[in-house]
């Protein structure tokens, strides 16, 4: 159970993680508007992404589900303008 706990705090943190890194590339304003729509999504994301990796039935469709949306942010943070 802690394991687990651990394991959806480290998924949910690097998925938010990303979206704040590549934020400032996507918006179309200046960088400062896009940081900051990137930090308010990801502090409305981190909760709900929590609680999609801890609290799925199946033991690991809910950390797979977070690792995938942590992979696309991933590459989304790759792309540049």
């Amino acid at each position: 159970m802690t394991a687990r706990l651990v394991l959806s705090f480290v998924l949910a943190w690097t998925c938010v993680h990303f979206i704040t890194l590549g934020s400032p590339r996507w918006g179309a304003g200046s960088r400062h508007d896009a940081t900051i729509l990137g930090q308010m999504i990801a502090v409305l994301l981190f909760p709900a992404l929590f609680l999609i990796a801890f609290g799925n039935w199946r033991k690991f469709s809910g950390p797979i589900f977070v690792s995938s949306i942590g992979i696309v942010f991933y590459l989304l943070s790759l792309v540049q303008k």
